[in-house]
C-alpha cells in the first residue's frame, strides 16, 4: 500500500453534476446567496471521506458498485435548510430513494464512512450563514426557483470519482473518472421481463 508517513491517502467523494439548463440557473442562483459557492450544481451521491487504502483500490470498488446502476429521473422539489449548518438545498421528490440506494451501496468496504450527519439527498444552494442571514436567503431563494420556466427534473446518468490527495487540505477536487450508469430503458425492459 502506498501510504506517506502521516498515512494520509487523500480524500473521495462522487457527485452527480446537473445537466443545462438546470444547471446553469442553480450556478446563478448560489451565486447570488450568500456562503459558499460551488461553480458546478451537484447532488451529492458519497460525502466527502478519508481513504484507508490507496485511490485507485477504492476507485477500482465504486467502479464494480456502479456497475450494477441504471439511470434514473430526479426531481427537485422544495428549498430547505438544515438547522445544524444554515445551508440551505433543494429536495429531491423522485429519485430520492434511487439515491439513497446508491450511497448506501457505495458507502462499503474500502469507501466506508460514519458520516457527521445522516445522509440525505439534496442539492447545495447556499451557505453555511449566519442565523441572522438565513431567513431572507431562503426567501428570496424559494421566490428565484419558483420562477423558473422549465422542467425540475433530469436524467441522473453521469457519476464523477472526485479526489483530493494527501495533504491538500480544503483544496481543489481532481475529477479521476465519470461513469454512465446504465440507459434508462434498459431498466425498465428488465423490470418487465421478471
Amino acid at each position: 500500500m502506498n501510504q506517506t508517513p502521516q498515512g494520509d491517502l487523500g480524500v473521495a467523494a462522487m457527485v452527480s453534476y446537473l445537466p443545462d439548463p438546470l444547471g446553469s440557473y442553480l450556478r446563478q442562483l448560489r451565486n447570488r446567496l450568500p456562503g459558499e459557492h460551488n461553480p458546478q450544481a451537484h447532488i451529492t451521491i458519497l460525502p466527502p471521506r478519508r481513504l484507508p487504502v490507496a485511490v485507485e483500490v477504492a476507485a477500482e470498488q465504486a467502479r464494480a458498485t456502479l456497475q450494477c446502476f441504471h439511470a434514473f429521473s430526479v426531481e427537485l422539489t422544495t428549498v430547505r435548510a438544515f438547522p445544524e449548518t444554515n445551508v440551505l438545498y433543494i429536495e429531491p421528490g423522485a429519485g430520492q430513494a434511487s439515491i439513497c440506494r446508491l450511497y448506501e451501496q457505495l458507502n462499503s468496504g474500502s469507501l466506508a464512512s460514519a458520516e457527521q450527519f445522516a445522509f440525505l439527498p439534496h442539492l447545495t444552494i447556499s451557505g453555511p450563514m449566519g442565523e441572522s442571514d438565513l431567513p431572507e436567503a431562503r426567501h428570496f431563494a424559494e421566490k428565484i426557483w419558483r420562477a423558473a420556466d422549465f422542467p425540475r427534473h433530469f436524467l441522473l446518468e453521469e457519476i464523477v470519482f472526485l479526489w483530493r490527495g494527501p495533504g491538500e487540505g480544503d483544496g481543489e477536487w481532481t475529477r479521476l473518472w465519470s461513469h454512465t450508469l446504465q440507459p434508462a430503458q434498459a431498466a425498465a425492459l428488465t423490470a418487465r421481463t421478471y
